[in-house]
């Protein structure tokens, strides 16, 4: 399973982005009772407002991708009103764990 990282294409037309930490990571799944958001953000990690470094945002992608794949009940995701309001800008293969941010 490849699922996309995603983040919105305006703010505005994703009110659900507002519930994630600034600096998280967001994939998006399809299931058959709408589109998710699933993220992470190093609520607990990140202090002091820092941007998350390179390496933090792949493994906040792994950790969102990983939830995602199972359906692991979390309060770290969200329905989305319009999936089409976001971009992908990255991908997670879920069977590899390999994380791509495209350039």
């Amino acid at each position: 399973m490849i699922l996309p990282i995603v983040e919105p294409k305006e703010l505005e037309k994703c009110p659900e982005w507002s519930i994630p930490v600034k600096g998280s990571v967001g994939v998006l799944i399809e299931r058959e009772y709408g589109t998710l958001l699933y993220y992470e953000g190093g609520a607990y990690t990140r202090f002091g407002g820092r941007e998350p470094t390179a390496e933090e945002r792949v493994e906040y992608a792994k950790q969102a991708a990983g939830r995602a794949s199972q359906d692991y009940p979390t309060t770290a995701k969200v329905g989305v009103l319009n999936p089409d309001a976001y971009k992908k800008i990255g991908q997670v293969d879920c069977t590899t764990w390999e994380v791509t941010f495209d350039a």
